[in-house]
């Protein structure tokens, strides 16, 4: 064989050799190296998942806020007098001035409320008041106390009047009735007084102008309390059993009522002593 052939043949294999060396070292090392970039974490993922829990918050609405239409909300509501009534028409602008506590009203007072960033309810509450300066007395713990004490005993004066109106609870409501079967509101209130010796005009928006005036504060059994259910005015009309209930005649009969909470709390505007 020639010597030059056997020498570049030589030299081929040993280059192969060093290759195989050199892959077989080289391939661990490889692998080792893919296995860690497997399991290193990569940015955003499970590494910072923990970060990512307190970002999940309440909606907007829900997060409780200092704002002031959450303080004013918890003041208490003033009971008007009539003439408190008229004064705070007047500010707002409302004609006419007549002392009614009613739609029209409240819409000026939650307009009022809207441009002075206040809870927007329609309600006279005591910073409404402050802020047009119309002077009131503040309630206190002690008023709820001394009103159920005061009017726990109808006056005699009234008392026939109260146990005629309980009696006729139950009976139909019809328009322009005054008993003894079925009622409408003024028509049970000319009858319940009638029995107590009392003669009352035909209509609540009579009977609203008949007696005395009694504050909402101090409402006692066997006042005529007044209701804006119908429309401006005291479209209703009826007798209160004590300075929470009443008995009315609505339209689902003759029957006992709240005086100062719920829907009836919402449309009271008046009440008057007529003993």
């Amino acid at each position: 064989m020639n010597p030059q052939m056997d020498a570049r043949q030589a030299r081929r294999g040993g280059r192969r050799a060093l290759a195989a060396l050199v892959g077989a070292t080289l391939l661990p090392l490889a692998l080792l190296g893919a296995g860690s970039a497997a399991a290193a974490p990569v940015t955003g993922g499970a590494a910072t998942t923990p970060t990512a829990a307190p970002t999940e918050t309440a909606p907007p609405s829900e997060v409780p806020t200092t704002e002031a239409p959450a303080s004013e909300a918890t003041e208490p509501v003033a009971k008007l007098t009539r003439a408190q009534v008229k004064r705070l028409q007047v500010k707002l602008r409302v004609r006419p001035a007549d002392g009614v506590f009613g739609p029209r009203t409240r819409a000026a007072v939650r307009r009022f409320q809207t441009r002075h960033n206040l809870t927007a309810d329609g309600r006279p509450h005591l910073r409404v008041l402050a802020l047009l300066r119309i002077p009131v007395t503040a309630p206190t713990t002690t008023a709820p106390t001394t009103t159920t004490v005061a009017t726990t005993t109808a006056p005699a004066s009234v008392q026939p009047a109260i146990e005629a109106a309980r009696s006729a609870i139950g009976a139909s409501y019809a328009s322009g009735a005054t008993g003894p079967s079925s009622f409408d509101c003024s028509g049970l209130m000319v009858y319940a007084f009638g029995k107590a010796g009392i003669s009352l005009p035909r209509t609540s928006f009579a009977q609203f102008e008949t007696g005395t005036e009694v504050p909402l504060t101090e409402i006692q059994p066997g006042d005529l309390v007044f209701f804006d259910t119908a429309g401006a005015g005291a479209s209703h009309v009826g007798i209160a059993l004590s300075a929470e209930t009443a008995i009315s005649a609505t339209s689902h009969g003759v029957m006992e009522h709240p005086i100062t909470t719920g829907y009836w709390g919402e449309h009271l505007i008046g009440a008057r002593w007529v003993g």
